[in-house]
């Protein structure tokens, strides 16, 4: 069963939804999601006497992945909702909850300040969350007016398609909006024409503009995933507001330029890859940079952020013409010709196991980087007593190259194995008794040179 609801009917769809506390459908509160002034969206606000406001989806099959879409905006006191207040909790959260399971578990948490505008989000379903029947909730964490701290939810989508990583991305704007299919998050920025001096002959250029977006919150766009396992480029037109060139003055030496980001699979850190000064782009700029070696990856995610605004509708910048450009190679080739090693080599059997004993809950790509798979390799780690129920995850893009993953004891005897012949594994068992274990990552066919990530912890039994 998959879910889309769109309340334009002026009702709940009741095969959707379990339960939703707090929640009516409306069309008369928020600005309108569309040109259309009775679209109509699922509101949080107008009810008292309840101390939970949620909407839960019915079961969903999700065993094989998926995404979840929607539109989520919150009150600030001059989009027709009343205020969600910033800093005192009254977030959204996106959880999930698997079969057997009596605890929901976050996807991610929704700051009051940042979706003040109708905002379109999509998150990938996380490995944990993969199950027959998965239900999935919005929850706002608190609120202190019972009819106040508005927010509302529109067109949900839960799938079973999995957020494809796709090996390019290029957006012009100049369709009017920007291309869902090529970006999972934007943030305070929307598309117009008539803001800076156009980019080119024609006014009618878009570009993706950002400034006018309300108090608070963050400025930003994130990509889907991309395949840059080969490295490849990110070029993209830049401009900053100087206050005659059409835009409000971005201040220099104030913070507010714009930092290019990566974020690799497995990892929840965003790093730098540049910054851009607002003092040095205040006509439209080409840029062109190298993806970096440690960004390399099956699904790297993008973005361009900016790192402080003191003007609500000020600190003007925009970005256009966007193309994120991979190369995808079949082997990660070295200077001379041969594939590259990561820096847990040489690892290609059990007796040269990389150690990583030391290092549960921790991703490889925090340790020494990404591996490569070449080869077998192996990795030596350390159980317990009482602690035998090993969680291994593996990360990986499988159109790069399939891999596997397995568990051996300290005698090289084979105790379970994940070979599924989709993006990532993940092993969750009881091993027989404490004591040294290896894991074997290989990689299957010809296909050599996929970078992966992997992470491991042993629980309490």
């Amino acid at each position: 069963m998959m879910i889309f609801d769109d309340f334009n009917f002026g009702s709940i769809d009741a095969n959707d939804w379990i339960e939703i506390q707090g929640g009516v459908v409306a069309d008369n509160i928020f600005t309108p999601l569309g040109n259309d002034s009775f679209e109509d969206y699922l509101f949080f606000g107008l009810t008292s006497n309840t101390r939970q406001r949620f909407a839960e989806s019915a079961p969903v099959n999700v065993s094989g992945g998926g995404t979840i879409s929607f539109d989520l905006i919150f009150g600030n006191g001059s989009n027709g909702g009343e205020n969600a207040d910033s800093g005192q909790a009254e977030d959204v959260v996106l959880e999930y909850l698997t079969t057997g399971s009596t605890i929901w578990r976050a996807i991610s948490t929704y700051d009051t300040e940042n979706y003040i505008r109708w905002t379109n989000i999509r998150e990938n379903i996380p490995t944990a969350a993969l199950s027959s029947d998965t239900r999935f909730r919005w929850r706002q964490v608190r609120f202190n007016e019972s009819s106040g701290d508005h927010w509302a939810l529109d067109n949900v989508n839960i799938t079973n398609t999995p957020l494809a990583s796709r090996n390019s991305i290029t957006d012009d704007f100049n369709s009017g909006a920007r291309d869902l299919d090529d970006w999972v998050d934007l943030r305070n920025g929307f598309v117009t024409d008539d803001k800076f001096t156009p980019q080119t002959t024609s006014p009618s250029d878009d570009y993706l503009f950002f400034g006018l977006s309300g108090a608070g919150g963050q400025r930003l766009i994130e990509s889907n995933p991309v395949n840059v396992s080969g490295g490849g480029t990110i070029s993209f037109d830049l401009i900053f507001g100087n206050g005659s060139n059409g835009g409000e003055n971005a201040d220099s030496g104030q913070a507010e330029d714009v930092v290019l980001e990566y974020l690799t699979t497995g990892s929840t850190i965003w790093r730098a890859i540049s910054t851009y000064d607002t003092e040095e782009y205040t006509t439209w700029t080409t840029i062109t940079e190298n993806v970096p070696n440690a960004a390399r990856g099956g699904a790297t995610r993008f973005r361009w952020r900016q790192t402080r605004f003191s003007e609500s509708s000020g600190d003007h910048w925009a970005l256009d013409n966007i193309n994120i450009d991979g190369i995808q190679t079949s082997s990660v080739l070295g200077s001379y010709g041969f594939a590259q090693d990561d820096s847990y080599e040489e690892n290609d059997d059990l007796l040269g196991a990389y150690d990583i004993s030391n290092q549960q809950q921790t991703w490889l790509e925090d340790i020494s980087g990404l591996g490569i798979a070449n080869d077998e390799d192996w990795y030596q780690i350390e159980i317990t007593e009482g602690y035998e129920n090993l969680v291994v995850d593996l990360q990986f893009n499988h159109a790069a190259g399939d891999l596997d993953l397995s568990v051996y004891d300290a005698d090289g005897n084979y105790i379970i194995g994940a070979t599924s012949i989709t993006n990532n594994e993940l092993i969750d068992t009881i091993l027989p008794g404490d004591g040294t274990y290896y894991l074997q990552v290989a990689t299957q066919g010809d296909y050599l040179g996929n970078t992966y990530d992997l992470w491991w912890d042993d629980l309490a039994v």
